[in-house]
């Protein structure tokens, strides 16, 4: 044999030597030297060499993998070694269990189907017996779960345009990665318009789209152990859309028909409803509506009847198409044509003197109509008349301006036309004048400087009475006053006012209306009162009470009253101030009298009390000093030099003091709780409670508050007895009898000591 890379021959003097260099267990086997002695005799002799393999782990990963569920799985292990290698199994540190596992020569066997406690880390190894060669290897072995598509709808819907979201979720070891195909196959994952979360499985179209999301969607969940896959039903809908749905004019009297007409996927339902009605509420079928509803494969349509068409059926419509994935609407109109309609025209119109005045003829038509006035047998459009002028308004109404003098006046008529007929309406146009004198006079109780009256039956002239003048003359005066304008009403009460007390009066009145002031009455005359104490002054309350001054009134106060009046009249002479009495009282038997001053008596031992309110002063008074839960008589009455007014009363009641309503002095008892005391005395609760709580948190993590200090004080008194009674008499150095007698200063602040 010859030298090569892995044996060599090597030749020395008197030895030849065979050098194994990388031996292999091929290598074994009986080699035969030959030797020539002296170029004749020869020499042979054999030698049987045999070479050991070491442990080589040929098939023996230090990672598996098992499926769960998988049956006859095997963790691999194969060992190569010269001679043969001994394997042991272990797990945890502990022998196979062989009813689980069976250990053949290059595996070992599980003999049930695979679980997760079949995971974890297995140690084998390989011990050669001849040679005392021992290895081993630690093999991680991880269960496989095959992916699992859990909690998933099988069908969806969505709407055109709209975004739509799938979800599918895997569960598996390792995760699944997710795949979603549409219903031609694409993988969506890569393709625009669509966005696939691979590791949750959330699917999203961004708009989707009928034509080509409509249809089977495929949701495929894989890992290395399996796949899983579920099929999904998309069905995108197609909100409603409105196609036609046109405006439509029809005569009054005939019928109008509307059709609406409507596509979407599922078809829409469709309605119609009038612009006057909320947008829930619909026409419904009855003798006026009928209804026509078809569909087809692409549309619907809904048509509507309108019967004997009135001016009032007129104006906007609105057609909603509504399915399952939206509602549209759309707005159409009906125009009414109708012949001419002059209702609105005023029939009486009236003027003086040179005024000019239009007579309006206000016309109602569709279409327009044409417009002519006549004035007799006149045709006044026609022809050119310096007195008449025809023309437009602003409004769209027809005037006819009349420049008056005594042959305008009387009946003139407007004519109407249009496609659909004609009207005609009569106008009278007639003059006005100035009102009559007024005639009757109805004159009520006069006071000491005024007089009241009515004016009665007046003969207006044609024209609303605005106003009317008084003229008054005290007998003997030689001139009467000047006129005095009332904008009020003349049917009403009207006073005259800053007359003399006793003293009688000439007066004429004259009424006045658009055409001018009418002439002046005939003289009345009529006599004021006499000077007399000033009229009862009237108190305002705060309640509602249904007989003024007999009812009981109550305070908001418990020992206040806040008395309030309106001023009083002074009958002639100026009111110099108001007197005002209260008292206590108490119930009096009626006995059958039913006089209001009979319901109460003024209380035993008790003194009236009296003030004085000047005329300039507040027309209010405040009674103070009050006592809770009493009824109290008050009078008030008007002075002026003349003398005191009857006085006018009422009956209050105080408020109890606790809170409580008043305990009625006839036995009657009524109690009701203050919710206001209570309120405040939960309050004052809460807030001493929050303090105290407060205290005790600042004493513990802050040494600070009213309860160290209190603490404090306490043991440094009781540490200076202590020191008094140990020390006895002992004598304090001068210079520190300052510092004994000294109170012990505190500091409080954040983890300070106290000194």
């Amino acid at each position: 044999m010859q030298s090569n890379d892995r044996i060599r021959i090597i030749t020395e003097v008197g030895k030849t030597l065979l050098l194994f260099e990388t031996p292999s267990k091929s290598d074994s086997g009986v080699y035969e030297c030959e030797s020539t002695f002296q170029n004749s005799e020869e020499y042979k002799a054999k030698k049987e060499i045999n070479f050991f393999q070491n442990i080589e782990w040929e098939n023996c990963p230090v990672v598996q993998s098992l499926i769960k569920g998988n049956v006859d799985e095997s963790i691999n292990c194969k060992v190569a070694a010269t001679p043969s290698a001994q394997l042991t199994w272990t797990k945890g540190n502990k022998i196979i269990d062989q009813q689980r596992y069976v250990t053949e020569n290059d595996k070992l066997k599980l003999r049930h189907p695979v679980s997760e406690e079949d995971g974890g880390e297995y140690q084998v190894s390989a011990f050669v017996q001849d040679t005392g060669k021992f290895e081993f290897r630690t093999i991680t072995v991880n269960v496989l779960i095959p992916p699992k598509i859990n909690d998933f709808k099988d069908q969806i819907e969505g709407t055109e345009g709209e975004k739509l979201e799938a979800n599918c979720e895997a569960s598996g070891n390792p995760h699944p990665t997710i795949t979603w195909y549409d219903p031609k196959r694409r993988d969506l994952s890569n393709v625009g318009g669509y966005i696939v979360d691979r590791n949750t499985g959330q699917l999203t179209i961004i708009k989707a789209n009928k034509e080509v999301d409509n249809g089977y969607f495929q949701c495929v969940a894989e890992n290395p152990a399996g796949r899983d896959e579920k099929s999904l039903k998309v069905e995108i809908k197609e909100k409603p859309r409105i196609e036609a749905f046109t405006n439509i004019t029809a005569d009054e009297g005939k019928e109008a028909v509307f059709e609406c007409q409507a596509t979407g996927a599922p078809l829409p339902k469709l309605y119609i409803r009038k612009e006057s009605m909320a947008p829930n509420d619909y026409l419904i079928e009855d003798g006026k509506h009928q209804f026509e509803n078809s569909t087809d494969n692409s549309k619907t349509t809904l048509k509507m009847i309108i019967n004997n068409i009135r001016r009032s059926d007129g104006g906007l419509y609105f057609c909603a198409a509504e399915n399952s994935a939206g509602k549209a609407e759309q707005v159409g109109h009906l125009l009414v044509q109708f012949a001419p309609d002059l209702n609105k025209t005023i029939k009486e119109v009236k003027t003086w003197e040179t005024r000019p005045v239009n007579l309006t003829c206000v016309v109602e038509a569709v279409p327009n109509a044409s417009v002519s006035w006549y004035f007799g047998d006149r045709d006044l459009t026609e022809g050119n008349f310096n007195q008449y002028r025809v023309y437009n308004d602003p409004l769209g109404h027809n005037r006819l301006l009349v420049q008056p003098d005594n042959t305008v006046y009387g009946k003139y008529w407007c004519k109407a036309e249009n496609s659909l007929g004609t009207k005609s309406i009569d106008i009278k146009l007639t003059q006005a004048f100035i009102p009559d004198p007024p005639d009757q006079i109805e004159f009520k109780n006069s006071t000491p400087t005024s007089i009241r009256f009515v004016i009665r039956e007046v003969v207006d002239g044609g024209m609303p009475i605005l106003g009317f003048y008084v003229t008054y003359q005290k007998k003997n005066d030689p001139l009467p006053s000047e006129p005095v304008y009332f904008d009020t009403p003349y049917t009403g009460e009207n006073t005259l006012s800053g007359l003399q007390p006793d003293s009688e009066y000439d007066l004429k009145f004259a009424l006045k209306n658009a055409v001018g002031n009418g002439d002046y009455s005939r003289i009345f005359s009529q006599r004021t009162a006499v000077e007399s104490p000033p009229t009862i002054p009237k108190f305002v309350y705060d309640q509602d009470l249904n007989r003024p001054g007999v009812d009981v009134v109550t305070s908001s106060y418990s020992t206040r009253y806040d008395v309030r009046f309106n001023p009083s009249e002074g009958n002639g002479r100026e009111v110099e101030g108001y007197v005002l009495k209260y008292y206590e009282v108490v119930r009096a038997n009626d006995n059958g009298n039913q006089s209001p001053k009979s319901h109460w008596k003024k209380a035993e031992h008790v003194d009236p009390k009296e003030a004085f309110i000047g005329a300039k002063d507040s027309t209010s008074y405040s009674l103070t000093d009050l006592k809770p839960g009493t009824y109290y008589r008050v009078e008030l009455s008007a002075r002026n030099a003349i003398g005191d007014s009857n006085p006018s009363y009422l009956v209050l009641q105080t408020k109890n003091s606790n809170g409580e309503e008043n305990v009625k002095q006839d036995g009657a008892v009524t109690r009701s709780s203050s919710k206001l005391g209570l309120i405040l005395l939960i309050v004052l609760f809460i807030v001493i409670i929050s303090l105290i709580i407060m205290d005790v948190i600042f004493y513990i993590r802050c040494r600070v508050g009213l309860l160290y200090l209190f603490r404090t004080r306490l043991c440094i008194r009781e540490s200076s007895s202590s020191d008094s009674k140990e020390k006895g008499d002992e004598t304090i150095p001068s210079g520190k009898r300052e510092d004994v007698d000294k109170k012990p200063e505190v500091v409080i602040g954040k983890d300070n000591a106290v000194g």
